[in-house]
């Protein structure tokens, strides 16, 4: 089965993108697509591989076994805004949707995101974290896991985006490849188009999910994701120069002593002590990158690009 619903003119109206690396979680990311997603204008399923070695035999094959036609796309480097930016640049259709390759679109996933194109240039669905029996209870009450926007509709994500690619090409937007080893690249995107007059909707309606693993369901994993929230935070905003690092600075040690008094203060309740231990190690990412403007990866530490 081929997915390629079109316009009336018989030409691609959307495009998915799906960066790869070494996840054999993609297979069950195309069943998803092949199950929901042809309710409308999706044209084509494009595979972004970020592998250093060409995997297109066995991406093909995944395909093929879940009755989808994709093309296949070598972007090696195994840094993440490589992958992006060829997602942008071999995308040929006004729209491009991103899911990631361990995710699990859900019923209406492209549906509700294509409901807002006609007022927006981003489109944002949540992602939900889906946590196993085996996984420790604190996980399920905390859900450190899943992606939502509660606040400014531009504090967007990757994980489950629709863009409008007239908006990116003439805005020349592209992924920061300094950034495409330890994360943040989305978040700068956006808060990019944001500032260029990109209209944002947060639609939670579209859904798509992600099984955490055992190696993410630790405190230590969420605590080192958090503080590296709070580095892109400081570095997007000293890029765009939304705050000024004084002000930044002091509202991020404000609130670290806040969340550090909460954290003693709710230690009879450790789920919400974690909630706000979380949040504190955040604010204390935003402290460090303006001390020192380095970004934590996992394995290493890179110096930051220029502002």
């Amino acid at each position: 089965m081929t997915i390629a619903i079109t316009s009336a003119a018989g030409k691609p109206l959307v495009t998915i993108c799906i960066c790869t690396f070494r996840r054999e979680s993609i297979r069950t990311t195309l069943h998803s697509i092949a199950e929901r997603a042809n309710a409308k204008d999706v044209a084509e399923v494009l595979i972004i591989d970020n592998e250093i070695t060409d995997n297109s035999g066995r991406i093909l094959k995944a395909a093929d076994d879940a009755g989808i036609s994709v093309r296949y796309v070598h972007a090696p480097a195994c840094n993440i805004s490589i992958a992006r930016n060829a997602g942008l640049a071999q995308c040929s259709t006004r729209w491009l949707a991103f899911i990631d390759d361990d995710e699990t679109a859900e019923d209406g996933w492209l549906d509700y995101l294509l409901e807002h194109t006609g007022v927006a240039n981003a489109i944002i669905g949540q992602s939900m974290a889906i946590y196993g029996g085996e996984l420790p209870d604190w996980t399920r009450n905390c859900d450190f896991h899943s992606n939502r926007i509660s606040g400014r509709t531009d504090n967007a994500y990757t994980s489950n985006a629709l863009i409008d690619m007239d908006f990116v090409k003439k805005h020349n937007l592209a992924f920061d490849l300094s950034l495409g080893k330890s994360g943040g690249e989305d978040t700068l995107f956006f808060r990019q188009m944001s500032q260029m007059g990109g209209a944002f909707v947060y639609e939670p309606r579209s859904v798509v999910s992600e099984a955490v693993s055992p190696s993410r369901a630790t405190m230590s994993w969420v605590l080192k994701r958090r503080f590296r929230y709070g580095q892109v935070h400081a570095l997007v905003s000293r890029i765009t120069g939304e705050t000024g690092s004084l002000r930044l600075a002091f509202s991020a040690a404000v609130k670290l002593g806040f969340c550090s008094a909460m954290v003693a203060l709710t230690a009879w309740n450790p789920d919400q002590a974690r909630q706000w231990l979380a949040r504190g190690t955040m604010h204390a990412g935003v402290v460090a990158f303006l001390v020192k403007p380095q970004m934590l990866q996992e394995y290493e530490i890179v110096q930051a690009p220029a502002g």
